[in-house]
């Protein structure tokens, strides 16, 4: 909800300022009311976390409503409008002590989920850096052929569709056994045999 910080009057940033002691760290941690998280609560115009009151006030900038403020410091009783970003919740999250803890977690495992080891020869990066375990890939791959008689032709639909029309109706007439399929390649043929 966005706030009408024109009407802050001064008595009301005096108190605020009144809460605040400045640490050696360059924080302004606050000293009166907190939340069950240890986040800063200040009454103007309304109930609010201070740290957003204090971002809002002294950048003279309003917070979009999808998005949060981040303490770049790590301490959330911080009220400092230069320790303070605009970030998404879910950049917040990474960011944050959670996301921090997590990773850790992650990486410290030295194994997959279904106890495979972690080594160079069972293990691959992402480009995005997540570590895969080659064993449940290539599971994961069996289970879905499995579950897909005509991975052929799902898997290699490029392929398929690069053929000349007589060689399609071959191919789909030995590996095609759903019907369903059948008939998407043969609408796919016959769209092109019109054109």
């Amino acid at each position: 909800m966005a706030r009408d910080f024109s009407r802050i009057q001064i008595p009301q940033v005096l108190r605020f300022l009144s809460r605040i002691k400045i640490l050696q760290d360059g924080c302004w941690e606050w000293t009166a009311t907190l939340d069950t998280e240890g986040y800063g609560l200040f009454k103007a115009q309304g109930s609010q976390y201070a740290h957003r009151f204090s971002y809002q006030f002294f950048r003279n900038e309003m917070i979009p409503q999808d998005k949060e403020i981040d303490h770049l410091c790590r301490n959330r009783k911080c009220v400092n409008p230069n320790h303070l970003e605009i970030v998404t919740h879910r950049e917040n999250c990474q960011r944050g002590i959670l996301g921090e803890t997590t990773r850790q977690r992650k990486l410290s495992r030295n194994c997959c989920s279904k106890g495979h080891p972690y080594n160079s020869e069972t293990t691959y990066r992402t480009k995005e850096g997540w570590r895969v375990c080659r064993i449940c890939k290539q599971e994961g791959q069996r289970q879905w052929r499995a579950r897909t008689p005509n991975w052929r032709l799902v898997k290699n639909k490029r392929k398929f569709l690069a053929l000349p029309i007589e060689e399609r109706r071959k191919l789909l007439a030995e590996q095609a056994s759903n019907p369903d399929v059948i008939a998407y390649y043969e609408n796919i043929i016959e769209k092109e045999e019109v054109k």
